[in-house]
């Protein structure tokens, strides 16, 4: 049995971590079985870099473990993918996509869904997952430990 709620747990203190830097609240991990081969969260505003979002910080972390064809991989996120996240877990073969909190102005799931290509490609996309919980961390003050 797939324990989402435990491994979503896990994310959101990756999104507890990333506001308390001063960065938007995302955290995000990616397992195989009971193994966690990257976890990460939201360093845009830290790395001043457009592409330092969770899913691919976490991306980034397993890209070694993952290998060419990954078998029975799961990524977890607080906040549904955007289509850069999106498209980077389905190129990198991740199979399962579970995220918290939809994301109506950047989440992409819809758009992949529906596009010719990627609707193929896709991995399996389980929202909702500690919902309640995820959309409050979207109202997280960020605050930066910086002078």
């Amino acid at each position: 049995m797939i324990d989402r709620d435990k491994w979503m747990e896990r994310a959101i203190a990756e999104a507890r971590a990333a506001a308390s830097e001063g960065n938007a609240p995302t955290g995000a991990l990616i397992v195989q079985g009971d193994d966690i081969l990257g976890i990460a969260h939201n360093t845009k505003t830290t790395d001043s870099s457009g592409f330092a979002h969770a899913e691919l910080n976490a991306l980034l972390q397993a890209k070694n473990k993952l290998g060419r064809h990954p078998e029975g991989v799961t990524i977890y996120s607080t906040l549904e993918p955007c289509a850069m996240c999106l498209g980077a877990i389905t190129f990198a073969g991740i199979r399962a996509v579970v995220y918290g909190a939809r994301d109506p102005e950047g989440g992409a799931t819809r758009m992949f869904r529906e596009h010719l290509v990627y609707s193929r490609l896709m991995p399996e996309v389980i929202g909702g997952v500690r919902e309640a919980e995820c959309e409050a961390l979207k109202h997280l003050p960020t605050f930066s430990k910086a002078p």
